[in-house]
């Protein structure tokens, strides 16, 4: 066995109980027979240190912009790239957005584009919303959001939908989203 303190593999790979589950069991209020039904202590600390976190994590979604079908292309400003009809409450979205990641300085965020499923082919579509979110990222950052809070930038492509491919309301699933995380 490696190291008996920490309860690792034996020699034949199997994982041995190990000499710290009577005092995690102590810990954790269970009986040490409980316990040593369990092969590792790192499996044991796992399940104490997760029973014992209170997770305060929250996250908050910021207004995000709409996009015309098919942009940003290569070289697009975010004025141009905009769905025409939403550019205005996009670019009021962005600069609130903005606002608030100055205010609260010690959140980082995440620039997540999307795309629709009928502006282009499927991994055609991952670039596309990269796209997106790499235009918003910019213009928060003329904005004056600090840019070593950005957490992600990702291009979702369409695999988080709003609404259905037969809505309506198609256009809203042609968007970036600004996730903030604590």
């Amino acid at each position: 066995m490696e190291n008996a303190e920490r309860g690792t593999l034996s020699s034949s790979g199997v994982a041995a109980p190990c000499r710290c589950t009577s005092q995690v069991s102590n810990m954790l209020g269970h009986s040490e027979a409980f316990m040593m039904r369990h092969t590792s202590c790192v499996l044991i600390f796992s399940i104490y240190f997760l029973a014992s976190v209170k997770v305060f994590a929250t996250t908050l979604d910021l207004p995000g912009a709409y996009f015309r079908p098919g942009h940003p292309i290569k070289g697009e400003s975010i004025y141009d790239a905009l769905d025409p009809e939403r550019s205005e409450q996009s670019l009021r979205n962005l600069k609130t957005s903005a606002d608030r990641l100055i205010k609260y300085s010690a959140n980082y965020f995440e620039v997540a584009g999307h795309a629709d499923a009928a502006e282009c082919e499927p991994a055609e579509c991952r670039y596309l919303s990269a796209r997106r979110a790499q235009v918003v990222f910019r213009h928060l950052l003329r904005l004056g959001v600090d840019p070593m809070r950005l957490d992600s930038m990702s291009g979702w492509g369409t695999t988080a939908p709003i609404v259905g491919s037969g809505s309506k309301d198609i256009w809203r699933n042609r968007r970036v989203d600004i996730n903030v995380s604590n």
